[in-house]
């Protein structure tokens, strides 16, 4: 099982789904989503910092720029997904510091 464990992921960001607190502020969470551009697969990264806004700030900075990848490092979160008629298991991925996420060309 790799729920709690440490990762570094490495893909772009989709600047479409970024929500911070300072232009959300009805959200309960903030988050945005990375995108693999192997294959399109999303992961979603929630971020829990006191230090938030220079986590956005790093994000909103590379906004507009091309062929900058986004690697981050954080832990793997479970959640229960309810479809239908089932349940299916979903992760996501926890930042916590600012120095957690960097960018490269």
């Amino acid at each position: 099982m790799c729920e709690g464990k440490w990762v570094w992921v490495q893909g772009g960001i989709d600047y479409d789904n970024v929500f911070d607190q300072r232009h959300y502020p009805q959200l309960a969470y903030e988050k945005f989503r990375m995108v693999s551009p192997e294959d399109g697969d999303i992961l979603e990264v929630f971020v829990e910092s006191v230090k938030s806004r220079a986590v956005f700030d790093k994000i909103h900075e590379q906004a507009g720029k091309e062929n900058v990848k986004v690697i981050v490092h954080g832990m793997i979160s479970g959640f229960d997904m309810p479809t239908m008629q089932s349940c299916r298991r979903g992760i996501a991925l926890i930042l916590d510091e600012p120095k957690s996420i960097m960018f490269n060309k």
